[in-house]
């Protein structure tokens, strides 16, 4: 459940944030204050990362290039 709670605030500061860059800024910085570390574990990290973004993407609708 933490994890859950976890994602909701992440999900509420890009909520609130003006713009994609501003989103990212926050949630960097959120996740350097709560120490939401990965202990070298490339896969949580990537997880971590790919959630942000997505969360990110949604929240803007933004449209990837591929």
């Amino acid at each position: 459940m933490p994890d859950l709670m976890k994602i909701e605030e992440v999900r509420d500061l890009i909520a609130a944030s003006p713009c994609p860059s501003a989103a990212v800024d926050a949630v960097e910085t959120y996740l350097h204050r709560h120490r939401v570390l990965t202990h070298g574990d490339t896969n949580t990290y990537a997880a971590i990362n790919a959630t942000v973004w997505l969360l990110v993407i949604s929240q803007f609708r933004l449209k990837l290039k591929l």
